[in-house]
């Protein structure tokens, strides 16, 4: 591993950390439907206004968000590898 590489995984480590730190927030209000809240600090969700819930953290749209980060991570990573 090069100092590239290294600096790649770190950012990408750094990035995930930050995504956790907030994350993505809905209201589930049917089967179909979806409030979307937004983004908001783990620690103090946000509330929607009409009814006063507290929001539930996104799973599928972090996941996503993850996914994407170790995708873009693993071609950045091959792309500056030694030859």
């Amino acid at each position: 591993m090069n100092k590239k590489q290294r600096r790649i995984i770190i950012a990408c480590i750094v990035t995930i950390l930050f995504m956790l730190t907030f994350p993505p927030f809905h209201l589930p209000r049917t089967t179909f439907f979806n409030e979307n809240l937004g983004y908001g600090f783990i620690f103090s969700p946000p509330e929607y206004e009409d009814y006063n819930k507290i929001g539930s953290i996104n799973i599928n749209l972090l996941l996503a968000q993850w996914i994407g980060v170790c995708i873009v991570t693993a071609l950045s990573y091959h792309l500056f590898k030694d030859e």
